[in-house]
């Protein structure tokens, strides 16, 4: 594709390079312009250079926050996003979900949505944990949804079920997208039954199971979107257990254990635990409440998988008026809601507390991911 512009020609190359500059908001505008166009901004090469530039530049990047606003005695989910910049002046906005018509997406339902701790080339997966099969991925940017088919669970008579270990990632060998699930069945008073692993591929829009190869027991995990439980990345969900991290590989779709740091005395002491990411490595996040104080040890994994490469890399506080982390920004930030339920980060260099902007009427109902815009599509249905 050539640009002409009276008897001037622009070579390819240098249009794609232009394009690929911009945010998804102006591309989809171009689109607009010729058939042309929209095949060019839409072809896998584009997209893939688009994507490539987004995440070595950090431009079109983001913190996705969901929060719950009370609306006449009903729970509303709002999601915002924030530009992620260290600059003091930033504009949140608001993300319309117009979703309605999905039973997990009205008001009175909307507490118990969650989004999974990972946001894969511009894609996000939202869960709600009242409605067997509904779970979407969906990339706001070009508000495209995809909706998950349903895959009802078979319990025995007398038997319940619990599904806990959800993880969203991507197959890098296969190019496609998969979603993970646990499944506990149990009889109310009787033994547990053999662990259910199923794996969803977007790629073939459907499920299959897969034999766990470790056991993991219920008490141990936190429920899907747990706040700072899990994470993605290297190309594998994680949870966070007791003394070790679960990881699940996308790929070879298999599970393996990861212990924590030995925390020495700590273990001994009532603390909480959580982990994020931060700067492309695994940080355990130490919260140690003192009185009306709160003080965090920040511990990353230098070498991925490896316990020894634990190394304790900050310490924050003793702080008043902060409640929990919520993880760490792009740039570095580190991400806390405080006792008001307004989001802040904290500058880890010079320990500086700085405001955001944004609350939840509903404090611990505060999630944030990292989000990069992008063209990648889901495959699935286009909002107006």
């Amino acid at each position: 594709m050539e640009m002409e512009m009276s008897d001037i020609h622009i070579p390819e190359y240098l249009v794609e390079d232009m394009l690929s500059r911009l945010p998804v908001k102006s591309l989809k505008r171009f689109m607009c312009v010729s058939k042309s166009w929209c095949a060019f901004i839409q072809s896998p090469t584009f997209v893939a250079h688009h994507l490539h530039r987004s995440r070595r530049t950090g431009t079109n990047a983001f913190l996705l926050v969901k929060r719950l606003q009370d609306q006449i005695t009903r729970k509303n989910v709002v999601l915002s996003l924030i530009p992620d910049h260290s600059h003091d002046d930033h504009e949140v906005l608001d993300v319309p979900l117009n979703l309605g018509y999905l039973p997990f997406f009205k008001h009175e339902n909307s507490q118990n949505l969650y989004i999974l701790r990972a946001c894969i080339n511009g894609i996000v997966c939202l869960y709600n944990d009242r409605f067997d099969g509904n779970i979407i991925f969906w990339n706001p940017a070009m508000r495209e949804f995809k909706v998950l088919p349903a895959r009802p669970i078979c319990c025995p008579p007398q038997a319940d079920y619990d599904v806990q270990g959800l993880g969203f990632g991507y197959d890098p060998k296969a190019d496609d997208y998969k979603l993970v699930r646990t499944v506990y069945i149990w009889e109310v008073h009787g033994p547990l039954y053999p662990l259910l692993i199923e794996v969803y591929s977007l790629r073939t829009d459907s499920w299959r199971k897969i034999d766990p190869v470790l056991k993991v027991y219920p008490s141990r995990w936190g429920r899907p979107g747990s706040f700072c439980s899990e994470l993605y990345l290297q190309g594998a969900y994680h949870w966070l257990l007791c003394k070790s991290i679960l990881a699940f590989d996308m790929s070879e779709e298999v599970f393996r254990l990861m212990p924590l740091p030995d925390l020495g005395s700590l273990w001994d002491v009532k603390i909480e635990k959580s982990i994020a990411v931060l700067n492309d490595s695994i940080a355990l996040i130490i919260r140690l409440v003192e009185g009306t104080e709160k003080s965090f040890d920040i511990w990353v994994m230098c070498e991925y998988g490896v316990q020894e490469s634990w190394t304790k890399r900050f310490k924050i506080g003793p702080v008043s008026g902060v409640n929990r982390p919520l993880g760490f920004g792009k740039n570095g930030q580190f991400l806390l809601v405080d006792d008001n339920g307004e989001l802040v980060s904290c500058n880890l260099d010079c320990k500086q507390i700085k405001n955001l902007h944004v609350k939840g009427d509903i404090p611990h109902s505060l999630q944030v991911i990292n989000y990069v815009e992008t063209l990648v599509s889901v495959q699935g249905e286009k909002l107006a």
